[in-house]
């Protein structure tokens, strides 16, 4: 608490600005740090102004290091939690996060033993997020996944979706194992019958079109065209 004694340091907004252009684009941490400053600042003083967006900084700045592959994983899901886009934070409640920022995704970084960026990764609604460009955003995480090894990956990134996206979801999902399953080798592939455990139970689940997935399952894995195929479920 402020009280008659405490002396209050007067801080020029120009120092700020000053500062924030010297990171801006290339230190993200220096960012961060100097919101978390003028955050502390505006508590003390009311009258404290600035011009400088450190915000859109910030946001900026995570994009342009993402892009050159500095921030990966848990850090790009950091930046998404505390930047301005993000609607939890957001006063203008915006959901304007480019999905750009999901090509920062390395799935070959992802410790499958702690588990952390998928605890993450299922805390933030993105289906929400995106619910206005959901198709691109579905394509964007799909594309993450480049071999049916990794199939496991997409089911985690879609572990639970709401009742409203399920069935894009499903369809995503479907899409994407029929796209990458002639990458399927039974020695990389230790977790593929898992994996289709999996999905199959998901497709039934939601009631969708199961028989007609298990025949296109068939034709891309056998290069086979059958005219009719009966399938007991």
């Amino acid at each position: 608490m402020i009280n008659e004694d405490m002396i209050l340091i007067k801080y020029s907004p120009l120092i700020i600005e000053k500062y924030s252009e010297f990171y801006d684009h290339v230190n993200l941490d220096k960012l961060i740090t100097l919101k978390s400053i003028v955050e502390s600042i505006k508590k003390i003083d009311q009258t404290f102004e600035s011009k400088c967006n450190l915000e859109e900084k910030i946001h900026k700045t995570g994009l342009n290091l993402i892009k050159m592959g500095k921030i990966k994983n848990i850090e790009i899901l950091n930046l998404i939690q505390t930047g301005i886009y993000y609607p939890n934070n957001s006063s203008n409640n915006k959901f304007s996060f480019p999905l750009e920022y999901l090509d920062g995704i390395d799935i070959s970084l992802i410790d499958d033993k702690k588990n952390d960026f998928f605890k993450k990764w299922n805390a933030i609604n993105f289906y929400s997020m995106y619910g206005n460009e959901l198709g691109n955003y579905l394509k964007k995480v799909s594309s993450l996944i480049k071999e049916i090894k990794d199939f496991g990956y997409l089911l985690k990134f879609h572990k639970s979706p709401e009742e409203e996206y399920k069935k894009e979801v499903i369809k995503s999902l479907k899409t994407r194992f029929i796209e990458i399953i002639p990458t399927y080798n039974e020695k990389e592939c230790p977790n593929f019958i898992n994996d289709v455990v999996e999905l199959i139970y998901r497709i039934d689940y939601y009631k969708s079109e199961i028989k007609k997935f298990l025949v296109e399952i068939i034709e891309k894995k056998f290069n086979v065209k059958m005219s009719m195929i009966f399938i007991l479920i």
